[in-house]
């Protein structure tokens, strides 16, 4: 059976938590976890909006460059933030 599958699965993803005690899995809709939106999904945003504002103020390609891997990290940790295992 691979792992993560079945009702073992399920539960992890219902209650799971990490070493800080977040949710690995965290809600999504009108009843998400507040701890989860303050401590990792707000500032995860927060880094992406000021990624993009970045790129798209850039003033050549260098800038440019810089600005798109800023802000592929910042998606990537968006990604990462949705859900941990």
């Amino acid at each position: 059976m691979r792992r993560g599958a079945g009702r073992g699965g399920a539960l992890r993803a219902e209650v799971g938590r990490d070493a800080q005690g977040q949710l690995l899995c965290p809600p999504a809709g009108p009843a998400t976890d507040p701890a989860f939106d303050n401590k990792l999904l707000a500032p995860a945003i927060e880094r992406y909006d000021k990624a993009r504002q970045a790129l798209g103020a850039a003033e050549d390609g260098e800038a440019a460059d810089a600005g798109l891997g800023a802000l592929h990290a910042a998606e990537r940790e968006l990604r990462r933030s949705s859900c941990r295992s």
